[in-house]
């Protein structure tokens, strides 16, 4: 949302997928907790379980270092997953990426959480938190 979108000025902590050597990347994201005065869990992998299985959704990398590569997941494929988390906190975003794709529709918001998370459906948490974003200005 912060580095793709710009939706924001910054973010408490950084959502990541697949690091490696995991060990490795994990202690230096300690040290630079530390180092920072950041809380430790600045660098986490918590997102992770909302990320489609398609990598179709996943788009090319926004940053290519030899040691450092960052992706961004598209629009379509972040806002189904930010429903899916259901979160308070994400309802800010999620009505980010409605705007983004033109979305006003809750039908065809939930139609895209289909394709992207085929067979399984939004609970009344979630379902809440899309309505939230919907609803408010």
């Amino acid at each position: 949302m912060v580095l793709e979108h710009a939706a924001r000025d910054g973010t408490h902590d950084v959502d990541c997928g697949e690091v490696a050597p995991h060990g490795e990347v994990m202690r230096a994201a300690a040290e630079v907790a530390a180092t920072l005065g950041l809380p430790r869990g600045w660098l986490n992998q918590q997102a992770s379980m909302y990320v489609p299985a398609a990598a179709s959704w996943q788009r090319s990398a926004i940053f290519d270092h030899p040691n450092l590569r960052i992706y961004a997941v598209a629009p379509d494929a972040l806002l189904a997953m930010k429903i899916q988390a259901g979160r308070a906190s994400d309802v800010a975003d999620i009505r980010f990426l409605l705007a983004l794709l033109g979305l006003e529709d809750r039908d065809e918001v939930l139609a895209l959480v289909a394709r992207v998370f085929p067979g399984e459906p939004p609970g009344p948490r979630q379902l809440d938190a899309l309505d939230d974003a919907m609803d408010s200005p």
